[in-house]
């Protein structure tokens, strides 16, 4: 590729290559150094000023068990959408489903 100083680029922004020799994509090589800055903001709200770092793995399996568990109860008639989900509200719900549908 040649000198930074000799590379045309489009009105577009892409890289403008007379031969096809000079038109080679960039490399990790040519990316310039990153200065990496850690700053670091204890929290006030606790004893030692640590921080949670989100509840995102609590939040599928819930959704996914009560998928599960609808797909499996679905020739019953029966669909399962609160929280918590208990022994005692699958049999409630399975207790209630149309008598034609129940299991023998």
């Amino acid at each position: 590729m040649p000198p930074a100083s000799h590379r045309f680029y489009l009105a577009q922004g892409s890289y403008f290559a007379c031969r096809v020799g000079e038109g080679k994509s960039r490399q990790a090589t040519d990316i310039p150094q990153i200065a990496l800055h850690h700053i670091e903001t204890p929290s006030p709200n606790t004893e030692y000023g640590i921080k949670g770092v989100g509840e995102g793995g609590a939040i599928p399996p819930p959704a996914a068990i009560f998928n599960a568990l609808n797909d499996a109860l679905q020739g019953l008639g029966v669909e399962l959408n609160e929280t918590p989900l208990t022994p005692a509200k699958i049999l409630s719900a399975l207790a209630e489903a149309a008598p034609s549908r129940r299991l023998t």
